[in-house]
């Protein structure tokens, strides 16, 4: 048997690589940046390179390798260092961070308040220089 024929042998796979990988049908959607084994009481985000800094400065913290499971990292980006990361196209790697659950949602309150009271600011202009219509806001369901 020549050297190409032996590499174009068919193989079968081991039934212990087989049961743990998670089969992917053609045309589905990949959802590479799925994360389990998460702790309940953090928040996680896959940050891109450039907002590492800023995020760490907001409460956020990298997320060390073995404390979640990202998905077919085997077939689908890599971690790389000793903190979860993925390629996530034209060169730009993202990081898993986590922050706090408490944190995480005292800064969406303020966020939300923000939004709140820029939003009432607008009715406010509306109303006193005398336009005629209605202004509705709301969140859609």
């Amino acid at each position: 048997m020549s050297k190409l024929d032996e590499q174009l042998k068919p193989t079968k796979a081991k039934p212990e690589t087989v049961a743990t990988q998670r089969r992917i049908p053609l045309g589905a959607d990949r959802d590479v940046l799925w994360v389990a084994g998460k702790d309940p009481n953090k928040q996680y985000a896959w940050i891109n390179e450039h907002n590492v800094e800023h995020m760490k400065a907001s409460g956020f913290e990298l997320v060390p390798l073995g404390d979640v499971q990202v998905a077919d990292n085997t077939r689908y980006g890599s971690q790389m260092g000793d903190v979860v990361s993925k390629g996530v196209g034209a060169g730009v790697t993202a990081y898993l961070m986590c922050i706090d659950k408490e944190l995480y949602d005292e800064d969406m309150l303020a966020i939300a308040a923000k939004a709140d009271a820029q939003e009432a600011g607008i009715y406010r202009e509306a109303k006193s220089g005398g336009l005629v219509g209605e202004i509705k806001f709301g969140k859609r369901a």
